[in-house]
């Protein structure tokens, strides 16, 4: 709601220079294609069992801004990009007017349409049943780490050096993927600030791992290519 007060406020002059004051309205003030609040839903693509979730975020020109990312892409993301990795899918569509009058009136920052509400009935249903949670959490991690475990027992040796390429820049695309998509659904699952705190603090954990490994991997790739025996194309 943040940027719908802004852009209304950037768009609403107030006028005093005459014997009446008057209020100068930006023909751009209600322009859907310059600047709306949209209501819908995302959904995790990669997950087998990802069911959409109600969501909010605002479109200005081809640029997305969502609350969700706005310290990890504070500048927006293009639209394409965003309906993409998220599977958007708009439901209502609203001017900063109509998003900012709608938000006194229900009180509240949305959904505003009944159809929208049942939904969000039906969501918090399944959110209390796959609420994040430490123990929760443990499980997702320690399953995770015996797949990774598993997969160093075999590395694919039998992949050709295009294949081992591109597979490395696919899991590197992904995981940062994954990551937003957790952020929203720990931001829509009403997590504790302890929960929040576990989770940071173990994927902390995870990450510092990695950047030993990965540091470690890099070291050796790049020492078996200065002797030769590791060309990439």
């Amino acid at each position: 709601m943040e940027k719908a007060r802004k852009w209304f406020d950037d768009h609403v002059t107030d006028d005093d220079s005459g014997k009446r004051p008057k209020v100068i309205v930006h023909p751009d003030r209600d322009n859907l294609d310059k600047f709306k609040v949209v209501h819908g839903t995302v959904t995790n693509k990669w997950s087998g069992d990802g069911k959409p979730v109600l969501h909010a975020w605002v479109q200005m020109g081809d640029m997305i801004f969502d609350d969700q990312t706005k310290f990890t892409k504070p500048n927006g993301i293009d639209k394409a990009t965003y309906y993409d990795v998220f599977q958007a899918e708009p439901k209502n569509e609203y001017t900063a007017k109509q998003a900012i009058a709608k938000c006194h009136t229900k009180g509240g920052e949305g959904p505003w349409d009944a159809k929208s509400m049942a939904k969000m009935k039906a969501r918090d249903a399944w959110l209390g049943e796959t609420r994040m949670n430490k123990t929760k959490l443990k499980r997702i991690i320690k399953e995770e780490l015996q797949t990774v475990l598993k997969e160093r027992e075999s590395l694919g040796a039998d992949r050709t050096i295009e294949e081992v390429w591109q597979s490395l820049q696919d899991n590197a695309g992904q995981a940062h993927k994954d990551l937003q998509m957790l952020a929203i659904h720990l931001g829509n699952a009403g997590s504790t600030i302890e929960e929040v705190d576990a989770a940071a603090n173990t994927l902390k954990g995870m990450l510092d791992l990695l950047e030993r490994d990965v540091k470690r991997d890099v070291q050796n790739v790049v020492l078996q290519a200065e002797r030769g025996y590791y060309t990439p194309s």
